[in-house]
């Protein structure tokens, strides 16, 4: 019986300690698959605002104007795990994507009509002074 509960004892450990080496990684690839998530919305935004400036002749100020063009997730502002932010500036738009949680290591991210995509690690919204996403 002893015996019994030591091997139950230490399979129950073993399962503990896999359970816990395990959550970093799987944080991180989720965390991952978010970023490259918000960077395929962005260009998606890219793609809309493009075609709706060919047909209206300006650019779009709220994402629910290039509804048809995006999902309607994103045309409701998020997609993922990120929230995005349009917005007019003369002669184009902004875009912002930021996670709606924070891990380590997460990425917020900036771009305008350049098509530039530009991120910053940590919870304050990227800019265009920040470093090309690669």
């Amino acid at each position: 019986m002893r015996r019994f509960l030591a091997v139950r004892a230490l399979l129950m450990a073993a399962i503990i300690l896999t359970v816990i080496a395990f959550l970093p990684r799987s944080l991180r690839k989720s965390e991952i698959s978010g970023e490259t998530r918000a960077m395929a919305a962005i260009r998606a935004i890219h793609t809309a605002e493009t075609q709706y400036f060919s047909q209206c002749g300006r650019y779009a100020v709220t994402l629910g104007e290039l509804a048809p063009g995006i999902s309607d997730s994103l045309a409701n502002g998020i997609e993922g795990t990120y929230r995005f932010t349009l917005a007019a500036i003369p002669g184009g738009y902004v875009v912002w994507a930021v996670p709606e949680v924070f891990h380590t290591g997460s990425r917020t991210f900036y771009s305008d009509r350049t098509m530039v995509v530009h991120e910053r690690y940590g919870p304050q919204p990227a800019t265009p002074r920040d470093p090309e996403s690669k």
